[in-house]
């Protein structure tokens, strides 16, 4: 009979064991290291430090001071045994060299003053014609200003239909008389002022108004030209008459119906 029995292979743990009890023996000296290393750092408190850190900080600075004083004896102490030790052709030799040296500095000194007197009256040229360029700038915005008045009121003449008169004659002022249809208008030759303007219903009337008006002028320093237009010839000799033997010098132009001399706002300016 065949005996019974196992032939399977048991299984050790012995290797895991070894494994899991190296790890906590590892983990337990490090903790131990850790709280050994944590009490050698016991820190003391911040007053004790800033203390320690000042007393530290004026020993060193006290330090500091005796090597100073000590090097500023031994570098005195070098410079006359130096000077003691020179023979009188030695020191003359450096007298020489100290004059030449400063001379030399006066020299350079002299030098630099030149040079910053010239660089001054450059600055001062500059600023000259730095202000010249800026006069000049205003200059040209001034005369660009006055031109782009001369074109806008050219502009709004040739949209007016208006005719510019200068009349002369003999140094005396001209006004000029616009006879329109349904009124007079009356402006002075040259200045840029509002027009007179006689109004009424009737021409007569209006005609009447400005014959009054213009013999209260002066006749010996001011004339009239007469602008008629086609609607009011029929005035001419009235007013004609009246003016001549009021002792007025008179000159005569012809405008047509949709012409005008005499600006609503300006007058009779250019």
């Amino acid at each position: 009979m065949r005996r019974r029995g196992s032939s399977a292979a048991t299984i050790s743990l012995f290797s895991f064991q070894d494994i899991i009890t190296s790890v906590i023996g590892i983990m337990v000296l490090l903790m131990m290291v850790l709280a050994v290393e944590l009490v050698s750092r016991k820190q003391a408190s911040p007053v004790v430090q800033t203390e320690f850190i000042i007393q530290a900080l004026l020993a060193e600075i006290t330090n500091v001071d005796s090597q100073i004083d000590r090097l500023r004896d031994n570098s005195i102490a070098d410079e006359l045994n130096s000077l003691a030790s020179l023979s009188p052709t030695a020191v003359d030799r450096e007298r020489f060299d100290l004059n030449s040296s400063f001379q030399s500095i006066v020299s350079e000194f002299s030098s630099n003053e030149k040079e910053i007197a010239r660089l001054q009256a450059s600055l001062r040229e500059v600023e000259d014609l730095y202000a010249s360029r800026s006069s000049l700038q205003s200059s040209v915005k001034s005369t660009q200003a006055q031109i782009d008045d001369i074109e806008r009121r050219r502009a709004k003449i040739a949209a007016g239909n208006r005719l510019i008169f200068n009349p002369q004659s003999g140094g005396k002022s001209a006004w000029l008389v616009e006879i329109g249809g349904d009124n007079i208008k009356v402006a002075q030759a040259g200045a840029n002022l509002p027009p007179i303007v006689f109004e009424a219903p009737d021409a007569k009337i209006r005609l009447k108004s400005t014959i009054e008006w213009a013999k209260s002028r002066s006749r010996g320093a001011e004339y009239f030209v007469i602008l008629l237009k086609p609607s009011a010839l029929g005035v001419r000799h009235e007013l004609e008459t009246e003016l001549r033997g009021a002792g007025f010098d008179l000159g005569w132009e012809l405008l047509d119906d949709d012409q005008t001399a005499i600006d609503p706002e300006t007058g009779a300016g250019e």
